[in-house]
């Protein structure tokens, strides 16, 4: 089968892990001998030699708030992320003729112009689908004016109930539902899969493990306030004044001075190892060599791959309880759910320090869990079983010939999306 993904960011370049899963489709599909195209956003640096099949053509936009700016340019920067780039429109109508997927599946469209790249997939008669890691359809349809939504027929209770779509978890469905989106019911609901490398023997676990009395405990994500890192800095703070020989390592970007700082003023700068961004398999070793996974994010997180992959090597996770994540692991069995609080998170901790709980038996069952149900050879085949119903539905439903889409049609519809923008800003700004 042919299959073309769309992301905005795709490895090297990233934020979280949503773009890290987009990856580990393409290449698990193309493992299975599908035909994977990728099409994203330039990257920075050198192009990976292996990526021949990605095509860095699309152009991205902000997809988060813009500061020192004025009202006006804001709005046209939410309407180019959200709404359209009629290159982004044209690049991926010539890309469907040129390679005539059998199905697309759009990850994070936000920044791309999503809506625009929907409608082409739309009116090309395409079979697609939305693989959701986050409330992308929210993403793209909220803070907008009705009127240029009207433009390309959006309708947030109707427009997206036929498609297709996998999601996370249902803490993720419900918060689209929520924001006033419908989604249909061809529906697959299960989290990204965990590739990881071979645990060391059992034998070796015990002796990786706090290795000249130092125990480890890692923080992988993205160095902001919604990912926990404070609460994080102020739990190994507090355990540290009774156990101190603890190290935490935290791997990732963000504001790096700002926790730097903090953890400096925490006294912890010392045992607080900030690494940057780093690749997987140096993550997954560090994950070998740790007690606990330190995951507090914020109650709205659609998933958490990072628990995932640390109770895959046997690291217990301690996670925020309302995380999508937790749907997946049960307390006590695989991970130690707290509330989002540093106090919760410091209790975890030296629950496992002082053997009240057993790190060992409980990263033990984590592991065979993740390794099992969670792994990503059993995701890849849900979501290959789920594509080609898909394609089956679509085919009974439109054919087997796409309808086609003229160009001009694309660049008619834009500039008239424009002129309704143009015409909300004269009004809420008088000029």
């Amino acid at each position: 089968m042919k299959l073309m993904i769309i992301s905005n960011l795709y490895p090297p370049r990233g934020l979280g892990g949503y773009e890290i899963a987009a990856q580990d489709v393409a290449d698990g599909l193309a493992a299975q001998g599908h035909e994977v195209r990728v099409l994203t956003s330039p990257m920075e640096g050198e192009r990976p030699a292996h990526d021949a099949h990605v095509h860095r053509i699309l152009g991205l936009k902000t997809f988060g708030p813009v500061t020192d700016t004025t009202l006006s340019v804001s709005r046209f920067l939410h309407y180019e992320a959200a709404v359209s780039q009629v290159d982004n429109s044209l690049i991926l109508l010539g890309e469907l003729r040129e390679f005539a997927p059998d199905h697309v599946m759009a990850f994070n469209l936000v920044g791309l112009g999503g809506i625009g790249l929907i409608d082409v997939l739309r009116q090309t008669g395409t079979s697609w689908s939305l693989n959701l890691g986050d409330a992308v359809p929210l993403g793209l349809t909220k803070g907008l004016d009705q009127r240029i939504l009207d433009v390309f027929g959006v309708d947030s209770t109707s427009w997206f109930k036929d498609i297709p779509f996998v999601s996370v978890s249902s803490l993720l469905i419900d918060e689209i539902e929520a924001g006033g989106v419908r989604l249909g019911p061809d529906r697959l609901l299960m989290p990204r899969g965990v590739d990881a490398p071979p645990l060391p023997a059992s034998h070796a676990i015990a002796a990786l493990r706090r290795p000249d009395g130092i125990t480890r405990f890692v923080f992988t994500g993205s160095l902001h306030e919604n990912k926990g890192v404070d609460i994080m800095l102020q739990a190994v703070a507090a355990v540290h004044k009774r156990f101190p020989d603890i190290v935490v390592d935290i791997f990732g970007r963000g504001e790096d001075e700002k926790y730097r700082t903090m953890a400096a003023e925490l006294g912890v700068g010392g045992l607080a190892i900030f690494h940057g961004y780093v690749d997987r398999s140096t993550i997954f070793t560090a994950l070998s060599k740790a007690e606990a996974f330190l995951f507090p994010t914020w109650e709205r997180e659609p998933l958490g791959q990072a628990p995932l992959q640390a109770a895959a090597m046997g690291c217990v996770p301690i996670i925020t309880a309302q995380a999508g994540v937790a749907e997946w692991l049960s307390d006590g069995a695989h991970c130690i759910k707290i509330d989002r609080t540093s106090s919760a998170l410091a209790s975890a901790m030296t629950a496992i320090l002082t053997g009240e709980i057993d790190g060992r038996a409980l990263g033990a069952r984590a592991s065979r869990h993740v390794r099992g149900a969670l792994s990503n050879q059993n995701y890849l085949s849900a979501l290959a079983r789920f594509i080609d119903q898909a394609v089956a539905v679509h085919l009974r439903s439109n054919g087997r010939t796409p309808a086609s889409r003229d160009a001009t049609e694309i660049i008619a519809r834009d500039a008239r999306a424009q002129t309704v923008l143009h015409t909300v800003l004269r009004e809420n700004e008088g000029y």
